[in-house]
């Protein structure tokens, strides 16, 4: 079983005056936010988008005093999310078929996936710059505090409709790109949808997910799916 690290770190701050948070959709522990709404008593958030010009926070693990979810590793619409800002362990993707590495001092910026803040919105960094992250960006949102080496995306054996909850890989890839059950994985097609998900259980070719697919991976020469991975990071911004 993948076990992911805890998002807090002791130079975590919490938001001032509200510890959390309620999601305006399904959120992974670990995911950028940004803010839906900021009216008072009717605040939410939700994971970032690709075109977000600001993060919020990260969304922290669930502790004791919240209620247990549908979904392990992740918020569900309303529920109440814990917020950390200033430094924390966030999601990163190579956003790549080729493997990636982000290196300590790397700017990271919102991920160029998908569409925009409803299918787009995924709460993941990457590599600012196209890999060049040692420039900093106008997009720029948070600065790498370690070194993490990514494994490439990989092509699906097979089509994946929405409600699917398996994907069908070739013989091997899992484990190149080192999948273990709980890891979370980021789902796209070439239209510039997304979903990030989950491993339930895996084989040397089929990876189960935490919960159906609602991204068609229709055309398996260029829809892919890809290892989502931890980085400690603050915000400079």
């Amino acid at each position: 079983m993948g076990v992911n690290r805890e998002v807090r770190t002791a130079n975590s701050i919490p938001i001032p005056g509200n510890f959390a948070i309620p999601s305006g959709q399904k959120v992974a522990f670990g995911a950028a936010l940004v803010g839906v709404t900021f009216t008072k008593l009717a605040e939410t958030v939700q994971a970032m988008p690709t075109a977000a010009a600001y993060m919020f926070g990260w969304a922290g693990r669930r502790v004791d005093l919240f209620p247990k979810g549908a979904y392990d590793g992740f918020w569900g619409y309303k529920d109440p999310v814990p917020v950390w800002r200033g430094e924390a362990i966030g999601l990163v993707t190579p956003n790549n078929t080729s493997d990636a590495n982000i290196d300590f001092g790397d700017y990271l910026e919102p991920a160029d996936l998908g569409s925009g803040a409803g299918a787009g919105a995924h709460g993941i960094l990457e590599e600012a710059g196209s890999q060049a992250g040692k420039t900093y960006t106008d997009a720029s949102l948070a600065m790498a505090l370690e070194s993490v080496t990514m494994k490439g995306a990989k092509h699906p054996a097979s089509t994946v409709a929405i409600g699917d909850e398996t994907i069908t890989t070739t013989s091997g890839e899992t484990a190149t790109m080192g999948l273990t059950k709980g890891d979370l994985i980021l789902l796209e097609d070439d239209n510039g949808n997304v979903q990030v998900n989950a491993v339930y259980d895996l084989t040397a070719t089929l990876i189960t997910l935490l919960f159906p697919s609602t991204v068609a991976l229709g055309d398996v020469s260029n829809d892919k799916y890809s290892k989502i991975y931890q980085c400690l990071m603050r915000q400079v911004i």
